[in-house]
């Protein structure tokens, strides 16, 4: 069990974190970040940082961490309409089988949560954006495929959410040069839900990631 939390900032923030769980001994790691908790109580604590950044605050080890992922705000986001766009505005959206075709871009806007699966095959997909992307719906292996499937020629993935997935969640299959940045896997729902998978595929670049 555990908690997520995502934003947007341009500035250093402050973050108030406050649990039911004693946090005298938490830990916000990676710890190459050098982010200090202060304690303002046995229950709450703050800390201060600047995007973009992906932690986990973790009051006693693993168990019921909260993931924190900030990221600075996009510029000249896709708008609804653009052409070669498929959109998915803020709110509850259920797509089980998305299909993306050369030269088309999802964008997930911020505040999106998309339950369902992303299938694209040709040259130059991308998928972007802030929101959220959920297998939540669906029991262990019995989904609409896998979750985000990507065949072809200079594929993107930046800054989307990927939760509960029913299986692999990230496949890359006969991929000739992907780039995969900014990205928040969050599994453990059910068995077998690997991040990211690499089938038969080169020139495959993946940073900045929390899986």
């Amino acid at each position: 069990n555990y908690s997520a939390a995502f934003f947007d900032a341009d500035e250093t923030v402050e973050v108030k974190v406050t649990s039911k769980r004693d946090l005298s001994n938490v830990r916000i790691l990676p710890l190459s970040l050098g982010l200090q908790p202060k304690h303002v109580d046995a229950h709450t604590i703050t800390f201060a940082a600047k995007p973009p950044f992906k932690i986990s605050v973790e009051p006693n080890g693993r168990e019921r961490a909260l993931i924190v992922k900030a990221l600075i705000p996009e510029v000249n986001p896709p708008k609804e309409g653009d052409r070669d766009v498929v959109y998915i505005g803020p709110g509850r959206h259920r797509k089980p089988n998305l299909e993306l075709k050369s030269g088309q871009t999802l964008y997930l806007a911020p505040g999106a949560w998309m339950e369902g699966s992303v299938h694209g095959t040709g040259t130059n997909i991308t998928v972007r954006g802030r929101g959220i992307i959920s297998g939540n719906p669906w029991p262990w292996n019995k989904g609409p495929g896998r979750m985000l499937v990507l065949s072809g020629m200079n594929v993107r993935v930046n800054g989307i959410t990927l939760i509960g997935s029913w299986g692999w969640t990230v496949l890359l299959k006969d991929v000739h040069g992907a780039q995969l940045s900014d990205l928040a896997i969050l599994g453990g729902r059910c068995l077998n839900d690997d991040g990211i998978d690499v089938f038969n595929s080169h020139d495959v670049t993946v940073r900045d990631s929390f899986i």
